[in-house]
């Protein structure tokens, strides 16, 4: 006896019929694979089902112990690719059952921290611009002190009951934080407009059918203590700053054991992330990277996470922050080519 339709539909729902170990959108190439055996007691429930492709169904079925060649998936880690995955769906993907709001039922809002090519921009927009002059922010001023309050107060006040598009015109580390503010347990239908080069904005909201292939995330290791220290994340995806960022860690007391360095298929550039669904397909995989690639210890310790990016996709990836542990991010400073530390994730009320 196989799995009954009714909990196959549910797991099919669940991962948008998308695979729980390679995450491709793959239709009706799904099967759901039994985590326990049968013939070791497993039995036909969702708890003991994993949606997955045709490829990964028969890679994880076909491991001869006779003749060991590479690592076996064990039930332990078929069930953690599952919860990962379905967790990840249910944070930024749930939009299938969602009712298509219409334009006239879409409320538009914003943020902006910078002076220059912020027309355009919403009734409801938060201007943060009197925190910073031109050296970056004031000296009376602080990220964590000051400006998350504001943030958060601004946040507080937004209508569930309505759809909202976000309006970035932002630093980075603003519209992560944005996003860690209204990640999914918000109960805010929100979604980012992204500018691009000569065409204005796009709605970077992700498409209710998962078709496209799109480019995937490419990620590169660079070890340098085998002691659990503190981890960097560096995303450049618009532009390359591995070599900025290691100059900068050089001359920093930060002490780490490895840098992540991620872009996109190995290019880079402004058109790299095609739309909001590809930026959440990338967004979901760091998630998966900074899982995969962190000791136990190493997630208990800080992520330093640098980024040159689109502000929309930075804003998905804070949506996916509060699991990712202890975060401090950076800004570049282009008046004397360094980074500037900013927010600290999670804030600490007795500093603020």
């Amino acid at each position: 006896m196989s799995f009954p339709p009714e909990v196959k539909e549910n797991l099919f729902i669940a991962c948008h019929r998308r695979c729980c170990i390679c995450h491709e959108f793959k239709g009706t190439n799904m099967e759901v694979h039994h985590i326990i055996q049968k013939a070791d007691g497993g039995k036909d429930t969702e708890e003991n089902g994993i949606p997955l492709c045709f490829d990964c169904h028969a890679n994880v079925g076909s491991y001869n112990s006779r003749h060991p060649k590479g690592n076996k998936y064990s039930p332990t880690e078929l069930r953690r690719h599952k919860d990962q995955w379905l967790e990840a769906c249910n944070n930024l993907l749930n939009v299938i059952d969602e009712s298509p709001k219409t334009l006239e039922e879409i409320v538009h809002m914003g943020i902006k921290s910078f002076t220059r090519a912020t027309g355009n921009m919403p009734d409801r927009t938060l201007s943060l611009i009197d925190f910073f002059d031109d050296n970056g922010i004031k000296k009376n001023s602080g990220w964590n002190k000051d400006l998350f309050n504001v943030l958060e107060e601004f946040i507080n006040k937004i209508d569930p009951e309505n759809a909202h598009r976000i309006h970035l015109e932002t630093h980075l580390s603003i519209a992560f934080v944005a996003g860690y503010l209204l990640d999914s347990k918000s109960g805010i239908e929100i979604y980012p407009m992204q500018k691009t080069r000569g065409r204005g904005k796009k709605d970077w909201t992700p498409e209710q059918e998962y078709t496209k292939d799109y480019p995937k995330l490419k990620e590169e290791i660079l070890v340098f203590s085998s002691e659990p220290k503190d981890v960097v994340l560096v995303l450049g995806i618009t532009y390359n700053i591995l070599d900025a960022v290691q100059n900068y860690i050089d001359n920093s007391e930060i002490r780490v054991s490895k840098i992540i360095n991620c872009n996109v298929d190995g290019n880079i550039g402004h058109n790299t992330i095609i739309d909001g669904t590809h930026a959440i397909e990338l967004a979901n995989s760091i998630f998966k990277v900074l899982n995969e690639r962190r000791s136990i210890q190493e997630k208990r310790n800080n992520l330093h996470i640098f980024a040159a990016c689109p502000v929309a996709f930075f804003f998905y990836l804070g949506q996916l922050s509060r699991k990712i542990g202890k975060i401090e991010l950076y800004e570049f400073n282009s008046d004397n080519s360094t980074y500037l530390p900013t927010f600290k994730l999670p804030i600490n009320r007795s500093e603020t």
